[in-house]
């Protein structure tokens, strides 16, 4: 699919404007910047969804929030394979936008792209469309992190077993640090790539794939 084939929001559309006439080699190294950030994102979504499955295979999980609980791991696992949107529409986007402040972390209004000097010349309206994509998604998965760490913490029982409690307030504390600061060593050590596959999702982000998985390309 082309770029002018693909559905691009009024966001995406205003930013990918502010771009125009940035060297492409500036816009690749800006990207490669924001995937890994995405790529680090995702894989606490990951990481968070294989281990409050783990909480789950307890019986002495609270029976009251064990629905609640299964859904919470199918939309980590969305998040991680890129349906964040989606994710955030099912989950009410106004309490996800809330989310942060009730935290105490502090996010824009709505997503920014670092400043890029322009220079003048023609660069690629995809590269463009990417860069702004993968900005949208780091700021989305910020506040979709504030929101399921708050879920999980609802998952928290006084009554329940230490091991659960453990797992899930490790949980909670992972994807509130990663929420601050989607750039810092992850909170718990994890093999990123082992967490993604076992989600089944791709371990590996390019450029080529995130463009191919927006439709970009």
């Amino acid at each position: 699919m082309t770029a002018g084939q693909a559905i691009v929001t009024w966001d995406v559309q205003d930013e990918s404007e502010r771009l125009v006439g940035v060297p492409d080699v500036a816009l690749a190294s800006t990207l490669s910047s924001a995937l890994d950030q995405v790529y680090a994102l995702r894989s606490v979504f990951a990481h968070a969804a294989l281990e409050l499955k783990r909480a789950l295979s307890y019986a002495g999980f609270a029976r009251s929030r064990r629905q609640s609980g299964e859904l919470q791991v199918s939309l980590l696992v969305r998040a991680a394979s890129g349906d964040v949107d989606r994710v955030i529409t099912a989950c009410e986007k106004r309490r996800v936008e809330q989310a942060p402040k009730i935290e105490g972390i502090s996010l824009p209004s709505r997503f920014v792209v670092p400043v890029l000097t322009p220079t003048g010349e023609a660069n690629n309206p995809v590269l463009r469309l990417a860069v702004c994509y993968a900005y949208r998604e780091v700021f989305q998965l910020r506040q979709l992190a504030t929101y399921e760490a708050g879920v999980v913490r609802n998952h928290d029982t006084p009554s329940g077993p230490k091991a659960v409690r453990a797992i899930l307030q490790n949980i909670d504390m992972d994807l509130l640090w990663a929420a601050r600061d989607p750039s810092a060593t992850p909170r718990s050590a994890y093999d990123r790539a082992d967490s993604l596959r076992r989600v089944g999702v791709p371990e590996y982000l390019t450029r080529s794939s995130y463009e191919k998985e927006l439709g970009l390309n």
